[in-house]
């Protein structure tokens, strides 16, 4: 991601950096993924359209409805590298978007609740948990831009969130669709600041 970075400042697309470098990390893990698919462990789509698809959703929601209410009640600014985004131009927000909305929950679902989390998977059930936890972390320490304790907190909720999702429907497409879920209510939660 960090050549991406270099090159698209090195080439006058500096204001695109998130999306080419999510760009070049998804198409990284694209490449990588028919093998791993074929040759190491299956990547499923799983079972979307349940009744119990519904919880994590709510999860969701409810996790950031009570950061929101929490930063609201100790007077904790907004974060400031999502303000930044959200003020740029609107051909450079069109980009913005389909990071957040597309890129990055297709590319961070497959690494961390796929690929990651594979390797946790034994004979024993609560492997998955153990590494449910470690994924959560990581999950949270690569969104280093972040200032906020209170949304690293929120990451390792998500993250525990997404890893429900993928173990309960079997597959990534949920756990993408809650991410870009998760997006979309940031965006919206940031106008009520």
């Amino acid at each position: 991601m960090q050549y991406a970075t270099a090159l698209s400042i090195q080439y006058g697309l500096g204001n695109y950096y998130l999306a080419l470098g999510h760009m070049a990390g998804l198409g990284f893990l694209l490449v990588v993924l028919a093998p791993y698919h074929r040759w190491v462990a299956p990547l499923g789509v799983g079972r979307v359209m349940q009744r119990s698809s519904a919880w994590p959703t709510v999860a969701v929601i409810l996790v950031y409805l009570a950061g929101f209410i929490y930063s609201k009640l100790l007077s904790e600014p907004p974060e400031q590298w999502v303000l930044d985004l959200l003020n740029k131009p609107a051909k450079e927000l069109s980009a913005v978007f389909i990071t957040i909305f597309l890129l990055a929950p297709v590319g961070e679902e497959i690494l961390f609740r796929g690929v990651m989390l594979n390797a946790f998977k034994t004979s024993h059930s609560w492997t998955i948990w153990v590494g449910a936890c470690l994924v959560a972390v990581l999950f949270s320490l690569i969104h280093k831009q972040y200032n906020n304790i209170s949304t690293f907190v929120e990451f390792v909720a998500l993250s525990g969130i997404y890893t429900w999702a993928r173990v309960r429907s079997g597959g990534l497409l949920l756990p993408i669709l809650l991410h870009s879920l998760s997006a979309l209510t940031a965006v919206i939660l940031i106008h009520f600041y």
